[in-house]
């Protein structure tokens, strides 16, 4: 509730004889509208003052009584609730929510966000996509505050994995065109799954798949240059699903390219020089390079205290990959990639890619050298990420700089949904409440897949609800509403918490979904045509117009809009896209509940409503557009 919350924090804090810098963060929005625009737990001060709770909050309300600025002040218990004076507060913050930059603050961190990071051999599935929304939203987030971002996707194009198709195509004949009309990642995909059972068919295959990864990792030679062409194109085609759902990248990082350029060798014999990494000596790590984890913050618990880097074949893990790629990161290797142009995006940015020798490409844009990395990967991870973070840490290597792995749980299906995309489920399984992806079974589904059956629905409802509509206009509505569903729905719940994805609660306007906040959007737009049809001119914000605005379903989503700023700040700081769900579903639900009891067209308040309706709809379209939702005018 900016400024009031500055304000209000600095009388409080002169009355209780502390600083603003201590009142500030206590400050709390009530739940309930009727309790007053702002609410101070008092027990938080106790402690402080040697005084109980209830006793602090009866001096604090009498002291504020007599402030121009409080209309009300009242102590509840351990809680003192401040209600602002009307006129002054709507005035303030209806301006605030109409300005362009409401909600912005100044940051200049050079931030990278990576996520995605998919094997380039396959279609994504909807569990990535929930990466692909968490990690997208955060760079919108952190633009929005005027970070300096990037995101990038990491290219694992050496694993194992990739032998598959790479076999299959260059020793089994396996056409490298896909057929009419399949996209490319599903024709991988395909590919990949007939080479694994080859693998169990043929006791050839494995020597070959061996060759292959070998000649990869190697580079320089036919082979590895067939499977770069191939996995660009791949991830390419993976790409397209993620820009369908708004997502967008700034470079992908290959691994081979990370291989060739020796960044592993020369991470690692940084690494040898601190008192923390040794060569194992006898015990279950004899001949391994180790990093000690007995002294490191979080591993005291462990009954291993030490992580391998290289194994006794001379093979790196997954930890010390991580953390000489961290190295890069935070700009701390002493080693750079090359750089070319890949593509251009849907949205007119250029996509990078990283290069293992020279190029006489344009010249990159400040790739590395980040002061805060974030690595969105799923919680299944988090031991191999922990070790990266700490070991950075202890080793001397990050400074001020920090790397974050940012964990996120699994998603699971309904059984109901499974059956909507065509799988055969028992009895029993019908009757759970979830079920996990099975690969054995089939049960695979993709974003693309996803979509389609969404936006299908979307179609539908559209159609039955605007038959006036024409084709073009509804395969639109259709298009962003299933883009709206599918990421507001694996957005809204704690990143934490595992998710269960049903594809008709996604689409549900009257639940707590994308398409009801969209739908909330496309209302606000409907009443301001309304206006504008009836010749009614939106009005500019005056305190007079704004101290129309007194009805408690007024204020409650005047209060709402004004939370708007701390809950982007709240996002942020967590890490957290899902409070910016959280805050849209509630702004939308006030708003619905002021518009179905208030006429907003009619009265002595009707400039003071029409301002609240040009608020919310400002508000909830730069929300939605942070989360990477479009805000429709029509629906």
């Amino acid at each position: 509730m900016l400024p009031f919350r500055s304000q209000v924090a600095e009388r409080i804090a002169r009355h209780a004889g502390l600083s603003k810098e201590e009142i500030e963060p206590l400050l709390e929005i009530p739940p309930d509208p009727a309790l007053g625009h702002f609410a101070l737990p008092c027990f938080r001060l106790a402690k402080q003052l040697k005084k109980a709770p209830q006793a602090i909050a009866q001096e604090l309300a009498a002291a504020l009584r007599a402030e121009q600025l409080v209309e009300k002040a009242e102590a509840a218990g351990a809680y003192l609730n401040l209600t602002l004076r009307l006129a002054a507060l709507n005035s303030t913050i209806l301006s605030a929510a109409l300005a362009e930059d409401f909600g912005r603050a100044i940051q200049r961190k050079r931030i990278l966000v990576e996520y995605m990071n998919a094997n380039p051999n396959k279609p994504l599935h909807i569990g990535q996509a929930r990466n692909v929304c968490i990690g997208d939203s955060l760079v919108r987030l952190y633009r929005f505050l005027g970070n300096h971002v990037h995101a990038v996707n990491y290219g694992d194009d050496s694993g194992v994995n990739i032998g598959y198709n790479v076999v299959g195509h260059l020793h089994y004949q396996v056409p490298e065109e896909p057929p009419s009309g399949e996209k490319f990642d599903h024709y991988c995909g395909r590919v990949y799954t007939e080479m694994r059972q080859k693998e169990e068919d043929d006791p050839r295959f494995k020597a070959l798949r061996v060759d292959v990864s070998r000649k990869i990792e190697a580079g320089g030679n036919p082979v590895a240059q067939f499977q770069r062409r191939y996995t660009e194109r791949c991830a390419l085609a993976q790409l397209e699903s993620c820009w369908r759902m708004r997502a967008y990248f700034d470079l992908v990082n290959w691994e081979t390219d990370i291989l060739h350029l020796q960044f592993f060798e020369h991470g690692i014999s940084r690494l040898k020089n601190t008192q923390h990494v040794h060569a194992e000596q006898g015990g279950q790590h004899d001949g391994c390079l180790v990093l000690d984890l007995s002294e490191l913050e979080g591993f005291s618990g462990l009954k291993t205290q030490a992580a391998v880097l290289i194994k006794s074949d001379g093979t790196a893990t997954y930890a010390a990959k991580d953390m000489v790629y961290a190295m890069w990161k935070l700009g701390i290797l002493g080693k750079d990639f090359y750089y070319a142009p890949l593509a251009e995006q849907p949205n007119g940015r250029w996509l990078w890619t990283t290069l293992s020798s020279p190029s006489e490409m344009p010249r990159a844009p400040d790739f590395g050298n980040y002061d805060l990395s974030i690595a969105v990967i799923d919680k299944r991870q988090s031991h191999e990420q922990n070790v990266v973070k700490a070991g950075l840490k202890a080793l001397g290597f990050t400074g001020e700089r920090e790397y974050v792995h940012l964990p996120y749980g699994v998603v699971y299906l309904t059984p109901r949904t499974l059956e909507h995309f065509g799988f055969v489920l028992s009895e029993e399984e019908k009757r759970e409440e979830r079920l996990p992806f099975a690969s054995r079974k089939g049960w695979f589904i993709t974003i693309d897949d996803t979509m389609e059956q969404l936006k299908r629905k979307a179609y539908a409802e559209s159609q039955a609800r605007n038959a006036d509509r024409g084709e073009a206009w509804l395969q639109e509505t259709a298009e962003l509403l299933a883009v709206g569903a599918l990421r507001f729905f694996l957005t809204k719940l704690d990143r934490n918490k595992d998710l269960t994805f049903d594809i008709d609660q996604a689409l549900d306007l009257e639940g707590e979904t994308g398409p009801y906040v969209q739908y909330t959007h496309a209302r606000s737009c409907a009443i301001l045509r309304k206006a504008e049809e009836q010749g009614i001119a939106l009005p500019s914000c005056t305190e007079e117009r704004a101290a129309t605005l007194a009805d408690e379903r007024e204020r409650a989503v005047m209060v709402q809009l004004s939370a708007f700023p701390n809950a982007v700040e709240r996002a942020v700081r967590g890490m957290e896209p899902d409070v910016l769900c959280s805050y849209l579903l509630e702004l939308a639900q006030r708003f619905n509940t002021f518009y179905n009891a208030l006429p907003v067209l009619q009265g002595d308040s009707r400039e003071g409503r029409l301002l609240l309706v040009m608020a919310v709809r400002r508000v909830l379209a730069t929300g939605l557009d942070l989360l990477g939702i479009q805000a429709p005018e029509r629906m």
